[in-house]
């Protein structure tokens, strides 16, 4: 019984190319003025968690990108952005220029990630990490 609820879970998850379909349609909602950053960047852990099966630690398996990139995108998402751009706090500091930066840069480099696992979910990547991203303070 187990194996077939396993089954199940993994048939009703959303596919990798519906991911990458998702993602890249809210950021370009975004380059066009049309979404907040805060919004598009916890949506993105959000899609990605969910295809993942559970959160940010599958997420950061399934897709090898470091746990510390995602939770350090959660947060900036969660807390920071300003009326402008925040996903629930506008009374919040506005993201820095290279908050932004690396938010975007962010997003980008998990389209792509999700794209070439679309494309062979059996290739081995190198795993995201905060190198790979503009330096944060």
């Amino acid at each position: 019984a187990a194996s077939a609820m396993a089954r199940l879970a993994a048939a009703t998850r959303p596919q990798a190319n519906d991911s990458v379909r998702d993602i890249a349609y809210f950021y370009r909602q975004f380059r066009a003025g049309h979404d907040r950053l805060g919004v598009v960047a916890y949506f993105t852990l959000m899609i990605l968690g969910t295809h993942a099966g559970d959160g940010i630690k599958e997420a950061a398996k399934q897709y090898r990108i470091s746990e510390v990139v995602l939770r350090k995108l959660s947060d900036l998402s969660s807390n920071k952005g300003g009326p402008a751009e925040s996903r629930k706090k506008p009374n919040s500091a506005p993201f820095t220029q290279l908050e932004h930066e690396w938010i975007e840069q962010a997003i980008k480099l998990f389209i792509e990630r999700a794209g070439a696992l679309a494309a062979n979910s059996t290739t081995q990547l190198p795993q995201i990490t905060m190198a790979d991203l503009p330096a944060l303070p």
